[in-house]
Formats: C-alpha cells, sequence, structure tokens
C-alpha cells in the first residue's frame, strides 16, 4: 500500500509517504531504517519528543552516505496507527535543526526570530544572528536593518523586549542601515557563531 502514498523526499531515497487523511507522514520501513535521536546527540528520542530524523537505506547500495543520513530535520514521531489502518510509524516534520543554535542553554532557531521580526514597522527583512565569546560567556548579537525614518531607539528596545520575551535571554540589538547586510536567498544562513571551535 505504500505505493498509494504521496511520495515525500527532497533528493534522496523516498522514504516517507501522505495518505488521505493527512495525519503525519508514513515511513516506508521495508527497506530503510528510521531512527530519532535527540538533536546534537546520537540517543534515541521517545514518541513524541522533538528529535532528529535519520535514516539508513538498506537497498541503496551505491552511496554510502545514506548510512545513518542526518536529515536536519526536526520532527516528532508516534507508534500510533493511523485511522488508514496502515501500521507503519508516522512522523511530522516542523524545523530545519541547521537553523538552531544553542546559547546559554536555550535553543534559539533563526525562524523564530525572523517571525518575530516580521510584524514589526520599519524593520527590514534581513538579519544575523552573531554569537562571540566575551570573557568566557557566549554573548549574542542581533543585527538588524532599519529604515531611517525610524527612532533607532525606540526600535532596539522594541526588539530586545520582544526578542528577550520570547527566548528567556539577553540580546544585543545593532540596527544597520538598510541595504548593509548581504542579501539572501533560498534557505538563508542567518548565523554566524564566532565561538572558539573544539579541537
Amino acid at each position: 500500500r505504500d505505493a498509494e502514498l504521496l511520495r515525500h523526499t527532497e533528493g534522496g531515497p523516498l522514504f516517507a509517504g501522505e495518505c488521505e487523511y493527512q495525519d503525519g507522514l508514513h515511513l516506508f520501513e521495508g527497506d530503510t531504517i528510521h531512527q530519532f535521536w535527540k538533536p546534537g546527540t546520537n540517543e534515541p528520542a521517545a514518541p513524541g519528543e522533538q528529535a532528529e530524523h535519520v535514516f539508513t537505506s538498506i537497498s541503496q547500495t551505491a552511496m554510502a552516505t545514506w548510512f545513518n543520513f542526518r536529515t536536519r530535520d526536526g520532527a516528532t514521531y508516534t507508534d500510533e496507527p493511523c485511522k488508514c489502518g496502515r501500521p507503519t510509524r508516522r512522523m511530522w516534520i516542523s524545523e530545519r535543526l541547521d537553523d538552531m543554535v544553542k546559547i546559554k542553554g536555550i535553543n534559539v532557531f533563526a525562524s523564530g526570530v525572523e517571525d518575530l521580526l516580521a510584524p514589526m514597522e520599519g524593520v527590514g527583512g534581513e538579519f544575523k544572528l552573531v554569537i562571540d565569546t566575551v570573557n568566557s560567556r557566549d554573548v549574542l548579537t542581533l543585527q538588524v536593518e532599519v529604515d531611517p525614518d525610524r527612532d533607532t531607539a525606540a526600535v532596539n528596545a522594541g526588539i530586545r523586549d520582544a526578542m528577550t520575551t520570547a527566548w528567556g535571554i539577553n540580546f544585543d540589538v545593532e540596527c544597520l542601515a538598510p541595504e548593509t547586510l548581504a542579501r539572501t536567498e533560498g534557505k538563508a544562513r542567518r548565523w554566524q557563531d564566532n565561538r572558539p571551535k573544539d579541537d
């Protein structure tokens, strides 16, 4: 019955599909091993817990990259049967994990910052999140473009309050003139992590 499902893929093996009830993606488990790891680890996640979808294609022999392939898709899954009667597990993809950085123990998603900035008047669509280490502490700065006719101090304060309310941590906000930041296309990379990397 897998052939009846709408196939779902992003250029790799066809590993899941949606049934007529559209309640999650049914995992094709005949020739693919699906795992759900806690983000940033290889520890298994429980049903309903935020996880990274990882899969191994058993039938794929030409590309070793499909062994424990980390999709970077944040997802949850369930073992409970679907109303359509198919017994396979289902998953829901919610976000891209490479859109996330952990700072001060908090997972911050660039997409969440984008949603927060979107309704703010006078704030441009381009922004960058920059992480530096100062005196052994992580410092996060949001660089954002602001229209020149706006009160940048008021915009700065509004953004800081909204960000602190959303994530519970303090941000530095740097208001820049329009057209200052590089233009982004497609899956924009909003992060610039300047923290020292472990050897």
